[in-house]
């Protein structure tokens, strides 16, 4: 063999080598991104069953929890299943939570209702609503009125316009306003319920009187 011939064969070897170490690096990382998928599925099952049994959890406390409640068992009853339903999680774990706060709230511990609203999760507008609501109504109890304010616009701002909930939200916001002898703002507030909600003035004529001295003592 002639020395050309030995040193095209060398450098064919040294090709077939170095394609060998790339096709082997390329194998490596794949295997390694392989691995990556892996333990990501495995997390995502593992999360998906943990939430479905927290769910089944959460539902099944809860349920006791509302059977309790229907048999007027004791308030300490139900709260502690309610409670027991919160730490679960979930959709029913966010109700219990809100039964768990109306139930704090009931009792006078405003900062034990706070915490509870806070930490619930819900998609409905109108239940949104009622969670700012309640909040409100444990700070206007704490007298931190203008944290109660706060709370009173976003379930306003969650009530789309319902015609029951948002006057009745924005009576609460003009008492304290009146409060605060911000009479400029409790007028507003009335005459917000005048302009856009005529069917809550059938039930709620007092609503008129308090407009008229609202703008009086805003003069």
């Amino acid at each position: 063999m002639d020395k050309k011939t030995t040193e095209i064969n060398n450098q064919a070897l040294a090709a077939e080598a170095e394609a060998a170490e790339k096709a082997a690096k390329v194998k490596k990382v794949i295997m390694w991104v392989a691995g990556i998928v892996a333990v990501v599925a495995i997390i995502a099952l593992v999360w998906y069953f943990v939430a479905a049994g927290n769910a089944k959890k959460a539902n099944n406390v809860i349920a006791k929890a509302d059977i309790a409640a229907y048999e007027m068992q004791p308030d300490s009853v139900q709260l502690a299943l309610y409670e027991q339903a919160a730490k679960a999680g979930s959709k029913a774990g966010d109700r219990a939570a809100l039964k768990a706060a109306i139930r704090y709230y009931q009792k006078g511990d405003y900062d034990k209702a706070i915490e509870y609203l806070d930490g619930a999760s819900v998609s409905s507008g109108i239940v949104e609503a009622g969670r700012y609501s309640l909040m409100g109504d444990c700070y206007v109890n704490k007298n931190e009125l203008d944290k109660a304010l706060n709370c009173y616009k976003k379930a306003v701002s969650s009530a789309d316009n319902n015609p029951e909930v948002v006057p009745f939200v924005l009576v609460k916001e003009a008492n304290i306003y009146r409060e605060q002898k911000n009479f400029k703002q409790e007028s507003e507030c009335y005459n917000n319920i005048i302009a856009n909600y005529p069917q809550y003035l059938q039930s709620h004529p007092q609503i008129y009187p308090r407009a008229e001295r609202a703008k009086a003592a805003a003069k």
